[in-house]
């Protein structure tokens, strides 16, 4: 069966750490596409300042534009509303035939227990993980879960603190595609 690989997220902005999450799993797990999905209204952001959907999805179709294996998906366009993964899941399971893998860092995977369901994600999907420097990734759930930990380097960024640097006048290098670089100057996005 055909599996599909899946990296949600604010990406706000994508960085070279989403980027080669996505492509290092897709090469090692054999997924022929990973899904960069944007969430349209992320509920872990209540109260903080993020960019529009719309700046947000086009920036992620940037940083996927030079991929051939990375696609965005727009059903988080399409359904609207609050961002939950478990409402993703469900879209990913109806469109597409195969196995779903949900992609994210250790940092990610420790929020998880509060995250709406997680044993129906966990019944959904494959977790897949990227640990992150001094921390080890733990899943504590009832029940059975199938995690996968990919134990590969990445480039270890935050889109925090690539806001920060954008913010603070300072180059921000290869943390970021050059077009999302180019969108986000061009847009003033990060500027106050």
């Amino acid at each position: 069966m055909t599996r599909i690989g899946i990296l949600g997220g604010t990406f706000d902005p994508p960085h070279a750490g989403h980027v080669e999450m996505a492509l290092t799993a897709a090469d090692i797990l054999g997924f022929i596409k990973v899904y960069l999905t944007p969430a349209y209204d992320p509920p872990h952001k209540n109260g903080t300042r993020v960019s529009s959907f719309h700046d947000r999805l086009e920036m992620t179709r940037l940083a996927a534009s030079e991929h051939e294996k990375l696609e965005v998906s727009s059903l988080e366009e399409v359904r609207g509303g609050r961002s939950f993964t478990i409402g993703l899941l469900r879209e990913f399971r109806d469109a597409y035939d195969g196995d779903l893998y949900f992609i994210l860092g250790a940092d990610s995977l420790a929020d998880f227990p509060m995250w709406k369901n997680p044993e129906g994600i966990l019944d959904l999907a494959t977790i897949v993980v990227f640990p992150r420097e001094g921390r080890v990734p733990r899943l504590e759930v009832p029940g059975g879960a199938s995690i996968v930990v990919i134990e590969k380097n990445v480039t270890d960024v935050s889109s925090h603190a690539v806001r920060d640097m954008y913010r603070a006048g300072r180059p921000v290098g290869s943390l970021v595609p050059d077009k999302v670089n180019t969108y986000i100057l061009e847009n003033s996005l990060y500027s106050t």
